[in-house]
């Protein structure tokens, strides 16, 4: 939202720093990246608990 928000004050001329817009999209990939690395660590790790149960109700 507030990567959104600086966006529509650069397009509106609004006075900005580049070190802002490249460290806010720093911090856009690195926590996206982070959500992307947990979303695939629970969907691995549901997978091997579905298994590991199977094994132990057999």
């Amino acid at each position: 939202m507030v990567f959104v928000g600086l966006g529509l004050h650069i397009a509106a001329g609004g006075a900005f720093e580049l070190r802002t817009v490249v460290a806010m999209t720093v911090r856009v990939g690195f926590w996206t990246g982070q959500a992307v690395a947990l979303s695939r660590s629970f969907e691995y790790g549901r997978g091997r608990r579905a298994g590991a149960d199977e094994a132990v109700s057999s």
